[in-house]
């Protein structure tokens, strides 16, 4: 904390501390140190404001009452309470709406918004964001709009639209300096830097934002932010192979994250510093951090906080629109589609419960054999110095690094399993073709499919095996909407795949020839075909060759 914000916390200390009258003007200081101690001390915040409550309640002031309902909120926030905070924000909209109050209307969306899109419900995050711009612009608040366009850049950044969160990002920025504001400005080099680290895997362009993002940060004194920057530019520089200077800005970020009990910052920390390990080949310190990652992740985003969110948010919107016989009718379609929700939920634990059965009986079968085989020939080496033998061994540690970074594969579709989206096939045809450059590719077509973020993975495991086991240099790619379909067909013109293995290549433990492995790809292109509600088989290509067709449900 700068000595600056030091000095007007004294000051309002002193205030507070000479105001003996419980009226409106204690109700204003107390949220008035509530907000400033936000960022570096949030228990204290939430003090003052629960403070400010107490007293704006005896004494009748509806206006404090909704300021300090919302100071408790934002410091619920920082403390990663995330159904708290939501509460709280949406009694305050309820209070500013009564009275009329634009800004704090505006405001109340802008922080109902933050807890969307921090606990993923985006297309909530991207509504409540618009209704706080138009508000904002009405009033002709720059930093109420700003404010606005670097949340509504953050859902794009988790939607992956690199473009639209640039954009936002960029327009925000402008107008922070604009109005020079410092806080705006560094949030908004921050948001930019992320996306290109995180989503456009820039790490050295991303590096010029994020250090700017940090010096203006420490110049505030802004702890929160500070910690927020310098977990950034650990993860920066652990992509850039760099774990020396990771370390530094990690253990900087993780001491003021615990000392702010920042929750969130600390999970984040974890997160890095495991992938930082990871890189650094020390899987255990790797494995360790991320279960302090996963603890702290469980610890924010409970069952019960999930939906005790969804809960208030259907709360609100009903005792908005709806009349007491009405709100009693909708109670029961939420009901219903709880089950409905949980339902789903079950079937997919079951899912993943077949994925972790097959993961440790690949662990089991094909590792130990592996293992089993290297410690034979290391043996028969001791005995008879023949180097043949540690071909062998050298073999079978190929093909077990193969097994782990198809069981990666595998962990990945696991983990991405989620709702299905509209994507458009050329699109996703041209970022992978980038990747072959020895190949000649024609594509014929065009078509919308749904799918997941799954799909790069799907098409681009069917063109790696045309490359490297089918030996093509040549690929076709027809795409075709017929009545209900979108068929996607890849005709390689490599030596093709024998009769009798057809029938088993999308088998989850298929092996074929001396160099065969676990054929988990092709499983995982099966799988995932399934989940979109398709299929996938093969035909003879003419003269030669294999093609792969796809069939995905079409977008009407």
């Amino acid at each position: 904390m700068t000595d600056k914000a030091l000095d007007s916390i004294r000051t309002l200390e002193k205030k507070l501390s000479q105001c003996k009258k419980a009226g409106k003007e204690k109700v204003e200081i107390l949220n008035q140190l509530s907000k400033a101690h936000w960022s570096s001390s949030p228990h204290k915040a939430l003090d003052y404001g629960k403070q400010a409550l107490e007293i704006s309640e005896k004494i009748n002031d509806k206006e404090g009452k909704g300021k300090a309902i919302n100071t408790i909120g934002v410091s619920n926030y920082y403390l990663a309470r995330y159904d708290s905070a939501l509460e709280c924000f949406f009694k305050a909209l309820k209070i500013h709406e009564e009275l009329g109050i634009k800004r704090k209307i505006a405001s109340s969306y802008n922080n109902i918004g933050m807890i969307y899109d921090t606990t993923g419900k985006y297309e909530n995050a991207l509504e409540v964001y618009e209704k706080s711009i138009e508000i904002e612009k009405e009033l002709g608040n720059k930093r109420g709009i700003a404010n606005s366009l670097n949340n509504t850049g953050n859902v794009y950044g988790y939607l992956k639209k690199h473009d639209n969160a640039l954009e936002h990002h960029k327009k925000a920025l402008k107008i922070f300096e604009e109005i020079n504001d410092k806080l705006g400005i560094s949030a908004s080099l921050n948001n930019i830097g992320d996306v290109y680290l995180t989503i456009i895997e820039n790490p050295d362009k991303a590096l010029k934002y994020l250090l700017k993002s940090l010096k203006i940060n420490e110049e505030i004194g802004n702890k929160n932010r500070i910690a927020i920057s310098l977990i950034n530019l650990g993860d920066c520089y652990t992509k850039l192979k760099n774990p020396q200077k990771a370390l530094v800005y990690l253990k900087r970020s993780l001491k003021i994250s615990k000392e702010i009990e920042a929750k969130n910052l600390i999970r984040d920390c974890y997160k890095v510093y495991s992938e930082l390990y990871s890189i650094k080949e020390n899987y255990k310190k790797a494995i360790e951090y991320y279960k302090l990652y996963s603890e702290t992740k469980d610890s924010i985003f409970n069952e019960e906080s999930s939906n005790k969110i969804a809960e208030m948010q259907t709360k609100y919107e009903t005792e908005k629109k709806e009349k007491e016989a009405e709100i009693f009718r909708l109670k029961n379609v939420e009901l219903l589609k709880a089950n409905v929700a949980i339902q789903k939920k079950n079937e997919e634990l079951n899912a993943h419960r077949e994925h972790i059965k097959l993961i440790n009986k690949i662990l089991r079968h094909d590792l130990i054999n592996n293992l089993a085989v290297i410690k034979s020939a290391l043996n028969l080496y001791k005995k008879s110095n023949d180097k043949k033998v540690l071909e062998e061994a050298s073999s079978k540690i190929n093909k077990s690094i193969e097994l782990i970074n198809e069981m990666r594969r595998l962990e990945s579709f696991i983990s991405t399993l989620q709702e299905l989206k509209f994507y458009e096939i050329t699109e996703v045809l041209k970022c992978l073709i980038d990747n072959y450059t020895s190949i000649d590719f024609n594509i014929k077509g065009r078509g919308k499919v749904l799918a997941d973020d799954t799909l790069n993975s799907v098409i681009d495991n069917i063109i790696g095996n045309a490359v490297i086991h089918g030996k093509t240099d040549k690929i076709d790619i027809q795409i075709k909407e017929q009545k209900d379909l979108c068929e996607l067909r890849i005709a390689d013109y490599g030596i093709g795949i024998p009769d009798k293995i057809k029938k088993k290549i999308f088998n989850e433990d298929f092996v074929y020839g001396k160099a065969g492995h676990t054929g988990l790809g092709l499983y995982i292109v099966k799988k995932a075909m399934e989940s979109y509600g398709g299929s996938v088989y093969i035909e003879d290509n003419h003269p030669k060759g294999t093609v792969f067709v796809l069939e995905f449900r079409k977008v009407r």
